[in-house]
């Protein structure tokens, strides 16, 4: 008697691979997301006011992965380290994902360039993110997503003088703080 399964990394835990685990050793898929908007305009974070999010499959099918009501997501580059995570995912059907579509409040959303200057984003009833090398849900899997989001690094010197801003903003509050002590002892 011959059985019809198949053994792949995303169903092994401990395998080597672009997959991690959970306590309960459910798989956690680690994608990369990329926006043609935010490579053109040099975009190193933005912030969204999501209603939705969906993934769209090589056939172009719509399947929604969450729905929010007045939340706030910060997208930041790959190597702030942070990213977002679904949690499971019941209603993901096995195929080929290729997009993430993120659908977003019209107004109110805002972006930030590699050297730090804030924008506000164009109205638009969504952002669409392309899954680099893809996203694969096998039969039985069910999946939490790690979006990690493929934005341009804030230039150094920008880096630099955000925190030379800060420290100057410091001082201030020192030297404020010494005056207003000196005259209370007056």
């Amino acid at each position: 008697m011959k059985n019809n399964y198949t053994l792949t990394d995303a169903m092994i835990p401990g395998t080597q691979g672009k997959f991690q685990w959970d306590l309960e050793s459910r798989c956690i898929k680690d994608i990369k997301l990329k926006n043609t908007f935010a490579t053109e305009f040099k975009v190193s974070e933005m912030m969204l006011n999501l209603r939705q999010i969906t993934a769209i499959d090589t056939q172009g099918n719509e399947v929604q992965i969450k729905s929010f009501e007045h939340e706030t997501l910060a997208v930041e580059e790959i190597s702030t380290q942070k990213h977002l995570k679904t949690g499971i995912l019941r209603h993901l059907k096995p195929g080929e994902y290729q997009t993430v579509r993120f659908y977003i409040e019209p107004k109110g959303n805002f972006f930030t360039t590699n050297t730090e200057k804030d924008e506000v984003l164009p109205e638009m009833e969504f952002l669409e993110f392309e899954i680099v090398e893809g996203l694969t849900i096998h039969r039985g899997e069910l999946p939490n997503l790690l979006f990690r989001f493929d934005l341009t690094p804030k230039k150094e010197e920008a880096k630099v003088n955000r925190l030379a801003e800060i420290f100057r903003k410091s001082l201030n509050v020192g030297e404020i703080f010494e005056k207003k002590l000196a005259e209370s002892f007056r």
